[in-house]
């Protein structure tokens, strides 16, 4: 949208006419809206939230939080059950 603005023709110059007589209430909703979009990695810690505006959801770190804890959950279900011998964990490739 910057780019349309930057035009010299009569989309550029409506776009500026806008952006210089841009009421308060309405940017100050676009800077909520802009705020607020903060996404998580959701590999990573959860960071904390210090803002005034809180963030807005998201479905895919929701989706991966229960999966992941899901995943946990078995994990150790099966470890409680069953443990393996120490031999054997130890001996194989794929655990450092």
């Amino acid at each position: 949208m910057f780019a349309k603005g930057l035009e010299k023709n009569a989309t550029g110059a409506l776009i500026r006419y806008i952006n210089s007589h841009m009421p308060k209430w309405l940017w100050v909703l676009v800077l909520k809206k802009m705020v607020a979009y903060r996404p998580q990695a959701s590999f990573l810690d959860h960071a904390e939230d210090t803002g005034t505006v809180r963030p807005i959801g998201q479905p895919s770190l929701e989706k991966t939080k229960t999966l992941i804890e899901a995943l946990l959950k078995k994990q150790n279900q099966m470890t409680a059950s069953s443990p393996l011998p120490t031999s054997t964990v130890s001996s194989h490739p794929a655990v450092v």
